[in-house]
């Protein structure tokens, strides 16, 4: 079931597109990482989901709501965190949670509050003043926030900033079990791609405002990276041109396809009488595939065509 389908958004502001036909989904028990280069569009995605901003064309399904009808039902499924979490330096952790809890639902409910304290580990210094805690700790403390009126999405940007590596692994845990065991729907914002190839079911990446990539993270996945080299790579270039990620150099093309779609790949560039002079089948990590998603190949483009 899908928890959140963004349709066909896009976002002007003061005459300029920053975002264009953006489609993007979201189920169920998923965690998707929602990935680009700073500026590329993510934070203004995301407001536009939580609401901080306006659509100018298109609308965002949260939970079989439409924000741009019904927005407070819409935003009542959200669990966020956008940047920083802020709080009350000089009131307990507890403290804090009682009074977004009190903000959110009315009066506060102890059972809860102590539910999302087992949930993130943060039990055992709850009651210092926030102004002692770590920046991991505020980020464990941000996250019961945003669980505590039992959201459906959770929007999570940074979510391991400040952590060390066991706090990371233990970020991971608690973040994979709310969407196995509570069917969350998770999003997370983040520049460490490492983490989230651990993380991540999938993820969908942005660039320049419009959505490049997407991307299943399941090793089970059929898809792969072939790099590519002929003796007439203009001519074969134009032969897979869908197929086609990016030209890498005069000498070598990128494709991301299955085998059956590799070796289809072969017989056509051979009926095209273009000879093959190799195709290497890659082991791509995330970081690999995102800097070639992502990276400006338009000059390559140009000397290639030369």
């Amino acid at each position: 079931m899908s928890l959140l389908e963004v349709k066909n958004v896009s976002k002007t502001i003061s005459n300029k597109t920053i975002l264009e036909n953006i489609d993007l989904t979201l189920k169920e028990g998923e965690i998707l990482g929602f990935l680009g280069p700073n500026g590329a569009g993510k934070t203004t995605t995301i407001k536009l989901i939580v609401g901080l901003f306006r659509i100018t064309e298109g609308d965002i399904i949260i939970n079989n709501y439409s924000i741009n009808e019904n927005p407070q039902k819409a935003k009542s499924s959200l669990g966020v965190i956008v940047e920083n979490p802020a709080f009350y330096p000089y009131m307990s952790g507890y403290e804090n949670l009682k009074h977004s809890y009190r903000l959110q639902n009315g009066a506060p409910n102890k059972n809860r509050i102590k539910e999302v304290l087992n949930i993130v580990g943060l039990t055992d210094r709850i009651h210092d003043k926030v102004k002692k805690y770590s920046l991991g700790m505020k980020q464990r403390l941000g996250l019961a926030q945003a669980l505590l009126h039992q959201p459906k999405i959770l929007i999570l940007d940074e979510p391991t900033n400040g952590l060390d590596p066991d706090g990371i692994k233990e970020m991971r845990r608690t973040l994979k079990k709310l969407a196995s065991e509570e069917d969350i729907g998770i999003i997370i914002s983040s520049h460490l791609l490492s983490e989230m190839e651990l993380m991540c079911d999938r993820v969908t990446i942005i660039r320049n405002g419009k959505i490049i990539a997407n991307k299943i993270l399941d090793e089970s996945n059929n898809s792969s990276i072939y790099k590519l080299n002929t003796t007439n790579n203009i001519v074969a270039r134009k032969i897979l041109n869908k197929k086609i990620i990016r030209n890498i150099s005069r000498n070598e093309l990128i494709l991301e396809c299955s085998e059956i779609e590799i070796q289809r790949s072969i017989r056509d560039l051979v009926e095209g009488e273009i000879d093959i002079k190799y195709v290497n089948k890659e082991k791509v990590s995330l970081e690999d595939y995102f800097v070639t998603v992502t990276k400006d190949g338009s000059d390559i483009s140009e000397s290639i065509d030369d």
